[in-house]
């Protein structure tokens, strides 16, 4: 529920809750052969990266990157200056800030998944132009 400010109640979400979700969503990745799954989130939108990690974006977009291993990573197109917050209230591994969200993904993706991988996207026909265009462009051999 969206309460004004928002924080973490970690008896309403506790942490061990965010890990056993995340640990299916790995198992899944790893069932399905993927590099990574990328999940897109903004204000409207919040539902999927919410459920992993008990972020929800302020009129604001960004990309939640699951990988088979590790946290999951926040690339946001919020500022630095929010980074304490959205540490604050989600359940991550890394928070990168960049105005180039789909570009920012693409290069950390590059850096962790070999050429070739396949990448799964939740609810790929909802992914703005704006983020799909440079992520394609950034991971080229990537399926």
């Amino acid at each position: 529920m969206r309460r004004g400010l928002l924080s973490w109640d970690r008896e309403e979400v506790p942490v061990a809750a965010l890990e056993a979700r995340v640990a299916r969503c790995r198992q899944a990745i790893g069932d399905a052969g993927l590099g990574c799954l990328l999940i897109y989130t903004n204000f409207p939108r919040p539902s999927a990266v919410s459920w992993l990690t008990n972020f929800v974006p302020y009129w604001s977009q960004a990309l939640l990157l699951v990988f088979p291993d590790g946290m999951p990573v926040l690339v946001a197109s919020l500022t630095p200056r929010v980074g304490p917050w959205i540490a604050s209230v989600s359940h991550l591994g890394e928070i990168t800030h960049t105005p180039d969200t789909g570009g920012g993904a693409a290069r950390l993706i590059a850096e962790r998944c070999p050429d070739g991988a396949r990448i799964g996207v939740v609810e790929l026909n909802g992914l703005p132009g704006g983020i799909a265009t440079p992520l394609i462009a950034g991971l080229r051999g990537a399926a």
